[in-house]
């Protein structure tokens, strides 16, 4: 249903097909490897075009069921105004006609409820097939980590293994099991899914990430960090080795597209987390995270559009978007911001190694997810892209024994071991990838095959003090409206609240 391309389920056990033999073969042949492998979910597939198409079918009806809204208005205020006229229109079929009029309402009325009934429950059964996909990828994941598990053993005891893919599996493992484990315990103890909602509801209006959010805002560097020079191959790989270079300069990276006989195109990168201690003002630090997680990328979306703004590009330019990691789920977020696409038309968001956040990306919009199977980042929020006819992941099982793990995300969480992948699809894409899976990749790559030679500017940012904080804190309030966030906290705490169980 879901799964595109399924590779096959790593075998468990060895020779005699248990786990004792598993590693009696790997004391004398060596540890067993998994090879190179790519799985795709969503995207441009028959049944998620069944689905657009449905939808967008909707709309119609919609617009239909406000066509039957407006002439029941209509024929109500005819008949109050042929009513108010008293006596003056008697006559022995004026009862009649009133029956008509009565008749015609009650048509437009059940029509128009109809009509709203049949929408609903479309977007009902969008989002209950939506949602089984995302629990069948997260379980099926969860399925093949689990039978790779006699293949981590062999690498943990052999002499030759490779102890980065078992702390890779170990950790994608955990994270993955643990977020299905969390969820069970939420369902079998549902006070405990209140309670924890509960404080949710009240922390997004008046907890600690709002007060962040509320009172500090992301700012570009006036001067360009750095500059360099693309010679474009027509490779997403290609583009991605240039544009690595931005972590090292700043935070976020445009990079111009001369056209022949067009406007030029613009891509931005944005790089990942960087953690220095406790410093928060630098532009990727943990503020950039809570940014990312609870505040839908607001003050990057804002940051961003300041650089596209300094390096010329007008409003409509065709925009393109990267990121790794932590930039991925700016680029995703920014995705689904309405007002950056009114500004700019964003064609394509590609990311590498990403976490998300729940919700749709908009129609239209290529949305291309390239992660790791066995990098836990991506898993991290306990959530799975929606996926769509636009929207689509590409996972790959890559190995290479000569990373090492140098953080506590694993050597599959780095830039330079999804890039190595990702040239490996590209070597060979049409084996991986059906042709309108490449189609939809191409809406990034396409930019990249003119030829000419792309510029890059590197910009800085960091973070500082609002000169008027969006967020009061409550002994600065100057008025009762400064407080509002009090009484929305309090009234969505409430709310859920309710769903407690009395028993």
């Amino acid at each position: 249903m879901p799964l595109n391309n399924i590779w096959d389920v790593p075998v468990v056990g060895g020779g005699q097909g248990n786990n004792a033999s598993a590693l009696i073969d790997s004391a004398n042949h060596g540890p067993r490897t998994p090879p190179f492998r790519i799985r795709t979910s969503g995207g441009p597939t028959r049944i998620n075009f069944e689905w657009e198409s449905l939808r967008e079918s909707t709309m119609h009806v919609q617009r239909a069921s406000e066509t039957f809204s407006q002439l029941r208005r209509e024929v109500i205020s005819v008949y109050e105004e042929f009513s108010a006229s008293g006596f003056a229109h008697l006559h022995w079929e004026v009862p009649a006609w009133h029956i008509r009029l009565g008749q015609v309402v009650l048509t437009a009325t059940a029509t128009e409820q109809s009509l709203l009934h049949g929408t609903v429950g479309i977007e009902r059964a969008h989002e209950a097939y939506r949602n089984m996909e995302t629990t069948v990828h997260q379980w099926f994941h969860l399925g093949v980590r689990t039978a790779e598990g006699s293949i981590a053993v062999e690498h943990l005891v052999h002499p030759d293994g490779d102890r980065s893919f078992t702390y890779d599996w170990f950790a994608t493992t955990l994270v993955t099991g643990g977020a299905q484990g969390i969820e069970h315990v939420l369902k079998k103890y549902p006070a405990l899914d209140v309670i924890l909602s509960t404080i949710i509801a009240v922390d997004k209006h008046a907890g600690l990430m709002p007060a962040l959010m509320g009172r500090h805002e992301q700012v570009i560097d006036p001067h360009i960090a750095s500059t360099h020079v693309l010679q474009p191959d027509g490779t997403l790989a290609n583009y991605f080795e240039h544009v690595g270079q931005t972590a090292e300069h700043g935070d976020i990276a445009v990079s111009v597209i001369p056209r022949p006989n067009m406007e030029p195109a613009y891509a931005v990168h944005l790089p990942g987390i960087d953690v220095d201690g406790f410093e928060v003002e630098h532009g990727r630090s943990p503020m950039s995270l809570v940014d990312g997680l609870t505040n839908e990328s607001a003050h990057m979306t804002s940051a961003v559009e300041d650089a596209l703004a300094e390096v010329g590009a007008p409003e409509r330019a065709e925009v393109f978007m990267t990121g790794f990691s932590l930039g991925g789920l700016h680029a995703t977020n920014i995705a689904k911001n309405r007002d950056f696409r009114q500004k700019y038309t964003l064609r394509a968001v590609t990311t590498v190694a990403s976490p998300i956040t729940g919700g749709a990306t908009a129609p239209g919009v290529k949305v291309t997810h390239f992660e790791d199977a066995r990098d836990p980042v991506p898993h991290i929020t306990g959530e799975r892209p929606e996926l769509s006819a636009d929207r689509m992941v590409i996972e790959y099982s890559h190995l290479d024994p000569d990373i090492e793990v140098e953080s506590i995300a694993g050597s599959a969480h780095t830039w330079e071991h999804n890039v190595d992948a990702i040239e490996l699809l590209e070597d060979n894409d049409a084996e991986w990838l059906d042709i309108a899976e490449r189609n939809h990749v191409d809406e990034l790559r396409a930019q990249l095959m003119f030829g000419e030679e792309i510029e890059t500017y590197v910009f800085d940012s960091h973070w500082q003090p609002m000169e008027t904080p969006e967020h009061v804190l409550p002994w600065e309030a100057e008025n009762i409206e400064d407080l509002e966030y009090l009484y929305d906290a309090l009234k969505d705490g409430a709310q859920e609240l309710r769903r407690l169980p009395l028993d």
